[in-house]
């Protein structure tokens, strides 16, 4: 039950095709990361006692480090928007390299570091013309731990190159 008080995060996947293999080395390192996160969260719930399929997808995944960055401040850096043409017009302004901005545009902020500024997964990018945060999106493997009580799943991202969790979310049904 407990489980599933988890607030949702959203994150974009592009699912390629499914691989149903519960062989898959890719499951143990997720399962891995996932319990020591489901312990540090809820110490008393056996969330693996509750799953009931697990399923390895292929797709394109942002690099959100949402286990990591579970109950921390989110992303709160900023964007000037200013008009660009290629990612070599934007960079990062800004005391703490919080301000997404046009190259030279010299944004003065306060200096102070506040967690939610941490840029991990995140890059200053010209998107649409303008100058913006985007975040990383990379190939993975999205391995699905579906439970019930309520129904949903949790998801772990792995990257496919390196075998590293980067991300993940969770989603109710």
């Amino acid at each position: 039950m407990a489980a599933g008080i988890l607030i949702s995060a959203i994150a974009v996947c592009h699912q390629h095709h499914i691989v149903q293999e519960n062989t898959n080395p890719v499951i143990s390192i997720a399962k891995e990361h996932l319990q020591k996160y489901v312990h540090n969260a809820f110490p008393d719930v056996d969330f693996f006692s509750t799953v009931k399929k697990v399923e390895v997808v292929e797709g394109e995944c942002e690099k959100n480090h949402y286990w990591e960055n579970f109950g921390k401040e989110k992303f709160c850096g900023w964007s000037t928007y200013a008009k660009c043409k290629t990612d070599a017009d934007c960079e990062t302004g800004g005391c703490s390299g919080q301000v997404c901005e046009g190259k030279g545009e010299g944004t003065i902020t306060t200096c102070e570091m506040r967690d939610c500024y941490n840029r991990q997964g995140y890059k200053c990018k010209c998107i649409d013309g303008k100058c913006q945060w985007s975040l990383l999106k990379q190939q993975c493997w999205i391995i699905k731990f579906y439970y019930h009580l309520p129904e949903g799943y949790l998801a772990v991202y792995v990257d496919k190159n390196t075998n590293n969790v980067i991300g993940g979310t969770q989603t109710r049904q």
